[in-house]
């Protein structure tokens, strides 16, 4: 019998003491026994569950002072489905993404699929997640090019995600929007009303015809897969019934206000950037009668509840979320694609901040690296040693490891590969 695990509210440093990797441990054998599972999700569980521990090897950060002090770190699995594994990434993007932040304000647009085609987009991710970015995109481009108030391109950033807060299978996807675009012709910026970027029914009617016109030029194509429970779908006169269903549907879309301040962009878009099915910070339980976390309580704004589940039934429900292998999750579309990143959005930039573009270029900045990143976000340095403040020397892990195995147990406190 599999003995409850809970959290401590007196942990040491807050760390959960009951994590995703626990319930891939403990449970993942007999999952993979009783439900099928591709290469990429029985991956997906390996690294999890080898996450900082021995079998992904690590280091020994010793004292050059010689004063006795030593930290044993283990390695990331760096893999994007990690809930441990995100942090630093996110940070970098953020990072790297900052200089091409225009100084204007911002809306948030989400998205969202159908649930009646759920059963076609776990079938054919990389195809129906592809349709939804581009018809999202194109759309929203389309719709701020012709609009009589703005005839503008703006800067999108688009982040798939396709979980609800219970796991279940969602598929949305948020756009960030500048709030405005560059003049068709090139030469000035224009801002949008303060509250109103695009209408928000014409924009959901066009990104509906665009994606069921994808889907449907696919299936005539011959290119979804459909087994399982869309094998239905085979039947032509059944496919194109649903499509006309699906085209006299209204589509949830949804436009929120912009920003206050743009400097709040980027921790805004922290959240969404490099977000895992679930935190580890929400599992709140695991035993013999489940798994227990925390949801936000929609009853309820601002509230949360707890939710059990089935060991099994939460396993399945978060690799239905596994991507694609090198699927690309954040895009960018407008003044933010390849082909005007350098040129169209630095003008863009220049003219929202009425300086002259004849400037000379800003130096790249060399990449960072991750303790120096965390130094500059946390002000913890990594590289000094706690005790007495000198530099730290590393060692590997390999030799000793193979000396004292699983006798030596210490906790990782952070990212270290």
């Amino acid at each position: 019998m599999i003995p409850l695990k809970t959290k401590n509210n007196s942990s040491n440093m807050g760390a959960p003491q009951v994590e995703l990797a626990d319930i891939f441990k403990d449970h993942g054998s007999a999952f993979l026994a009783k439900h099928p599972a591709g290469s990429d999700e029985r991956k997906v569980i390996r690294d999890i569950v080898s996450c900082r521990t021995p079998a992904l090897g690590g280091h020994m950060d010793i004292c050059k002072n010689g004063c006795g002090f030593l930290r044993l770190s283990f390695n990331s699995c760096r893999n994007r489905h990690c809930p441990k594994c995100q942090n630093l990434n996110k940070i970098r993007w953020l990072d790297n993404r900052a200089a091409k932040q225009l100084p204007t304000k911002y809306f948030h647009i989400v998205v969202t699929v159908p649930h009646q085609l759920n059963p076609v987009a776990l079938r054919n991710k990389r195809l129906f997640y592809d349709l939804l970015f581009k018809a999202s995109a194109e759309s929203l481009i389309q719709l701020a090019k012709t609009w009589p108030r703005l005839k503008a391109l703006p800067a999108v950033t688009a982040i798939l995600h396709t979980w609800s807060q219970d796991l279940g299978y969602h598929v949305h996807l948020h756009l960030i929007c500048s709030a405005g675009g560059l003049s068709l012709d090139g030469i000035k910026w224009i801002a949008s009303a303060k509250r109103f970027l695009v209408h928000k029914d014409s924009l959901a009617k066009i990104v509906r015809a665009k994606f069921l016109d994808g889907l449907k030029k696919a299936y005539k194509l011959n290119k979804l897969t459909l087994t399982g429970n869309s094998g239905y779908l085979n039947n032509p006169p059944v496919f194109y019934k649903l499509i006309r269903k699906l085209r006299s549907k209204n589509w949830i879309l949804d436009i929120k206000p912009p920003f206050s301040d743009p400097k709040n962009l980027f921790s805004y878009l922290g959240h969404y950037t490099h977000r895992v099915a679930i935190s580890n910070q929400r599992i709140l339980a695991a035993g013999p009668s489940g798994v227990t976390f925390r949801v936000r309580n929609n009853e309820r704004p601002g509230t949360f509840k707890t939710i059990r589940l089935p060991a099994m039934e939460f396993m399945r429900r978060f690799l239905t979320h596994v991507l694609p292998p090198g699927y690309t999750r954040i895009r960018h579309y407008g003044l933010l694609s390849p082909k005007y990143a350098n040129t169209s959005l630095e003008l863009a930039k220049a003219l929202i901040e009425q300086k002259p573009t004849n400037e000379s270029p800003t130096t790249p900045k060399s990449a960072e690296t991750w303790q120096q990143l965390l130094k500059k976000i946390t002000g913890f340095d990594v590289t000094r040693c706690p005790q007495c403040g000198g530099n730290l020397k590393s060692a590997s892990l390999s030799s000793f490891l193979n000396n004292i195995g699983k006798l030596l147990v210490l906790e990782p406190l952070w990212d270290t590969s």
